[in-house]
């Protein structure tokens, strides 16, 4: 979530709207690729032209399965290439309502494609509309997102979904540790590349059917010049590091936000998340460093660790490589796979235990309800399933 325009008015920022775009484009100018171009680590059967646009002429090839999730830029659906007999994959719809919108894409895929790591979510190129098609059928896509066009970003499908969708039941500190420490790889990654990711927590953190972590969500990151430092204020409120809102910061406010979300994941919840955003701004830069609500039940390794990741002093924080041989990490992270595999099998059996029972619930009542009425003895949650999921199915894809 972005709080920019808040912000502005809270601490007396009187920098414009313009004046944001405006260095947010000067940073991006500064990472020496701003235009589209063919991705580095493409890895489907199916060709991409030089402008990462799939070489299939309608989105009717993409057969979508179910919605998985649904962001500020738009929804993520599970879905499967139905012309390329190719396995599952993440589809991210975004509809382009302004220029603001296609800058934020076009940051967002010119960062996934220059990434090829195991923890970061692997990008497999777009496709647009065809209402984008200019003239007729035929013609080559234009590579200008214009106004209230469809894009489809194709990623990884991690069907286990977000850690933060985890944190229904406790996770302990080995868990914890191995998830971090796939965080810890991939920002080690991405900061060797001067890429900052700027919106870190639990829920950019996706886990894979083979238990393995993974980035995700570079909507906001940027990639800076090594000599040169990033001054737009964005990010969530309560990830972020002090220095975003003083001005002037470098990858190291990602190391801020995997401290607040080591927090987040092993509470449930980000330190201070009983107060309002803007409050809460206010209070970062002049409160000490926030630690655990309850320290007597983290480990004196896992303290030091946070600790270390939320000095205010960003020179003081330790970089992801150094952090990856701490002591709480390499006595915990190790035995943390395996556990983790059962904390997820325990957690989607608790969700089809509760699915069912609340199925049998309305079902119940549902069916009492029609005796009554005289009505057919037909399920009414089969009759409103299949009237429902085929038209929905449909307008997603047109």
């Amino acid at each position: 979530m972005w709080y920019k325009r808040g912000l502005n008015s809270l601490i007396g920022r009187s920098k414009s709207e313009n004046d944001t775009r405006r260095r947010t484009a000067e940073e991006e100018k500064q990472s020496g690729d701003c235009n589209i171009s063919k991705p580095y680590n493409f890895k489907t059967i199916a060709h991409v032209n030089s402008e990462l646009q799939w070489e299939i002429l309608d989105v009717d090839a993409l057969n979508i399965l179910e919605q998985i999730g649904k962001g500020a830029f738009g929804s993520v659906y599970r879905a499967t290439l139905s012309k390329q007999g190719g396995g599952v994959i993440a589809v991210k719809k975004i509809v382009v309502e302004s220029a603001e919108d296609a800058e934020a894409i076009r940051r967002e895929v010119n960062i996934l494609k220059k990434c090829d790591h195991e923890c970061i979510v692997n990008y497999l190129g777009c496709i647009i509309d065809k209402s984008n098609y200019i003239g007729s059928s035929n013609t080559r896509l234009s590579p200008t997102l214009h106004n209230n066009k469809t894009l489809w970003i194709l990623m990884d499908y991690c069907a286990v979904g977000s850690v933060k969708g985890l944190l229904e039941s406790k996770l302990d500190e080995s868990q914890c540790a191995f998830i971090i420490l796939g965080a810890l790889k991939g920002l080690s990654y991405l900061h060797r590349k001067n890429i900052v990711h700027r919106d870190f927590k639990c829920a950019n953190m996706l886990i894979t059917e083979d238990c393995q972590p993974k980035i995700a969500d570079f909507g906001i990151s940027t990639q800076l010049m090594e000599t040169k430092r990033a001054q737009t204020m964005t990010g969530s409120p309560y990830w972020m590091a002090p220095e975003v809102l003083s001005g002037g910061y470098d990858n190291k406010v990602d190391i801020w936000s995997l401290g607040i979300t080591a927090i987040e994941m092993y509470e449930g919840k980000p330190p201070n998340y009983h107060l309002k955003p803007f409050q809460l701004m206010l209070k970062i830069p002049v409160d000490p460093p926030p630690t655990f609500k309850y320290p007597d039940k983290a480990s004196i390794l896992f303290t030091d660790f946070v600790s270390q990741c939320l000095q205010k002093d960003p020179e003081k924080r330790p970089p992801a490589d150094t952090l990856i041989r701490h002591p709480w990490i390499l006595e915990n992270a190790a035995r943390g796979s395996e556990s983790l595999r059962e904390h997820i099998q325990s957690r989607n059996r608790t969700r089809r235990s509760r699915s069912s029972t609340e199925a049998s619930i309305k079902d119940g009542w549902l069916r009492h309800q029609m005796r009554m009425d005289d009505s057919p003895t037909e399920s009414p949650i089969s009759q409103r399933r299949s009237s429902a999921e085929s038209p929905r199915r449909q307008s997603v894809i047109r």
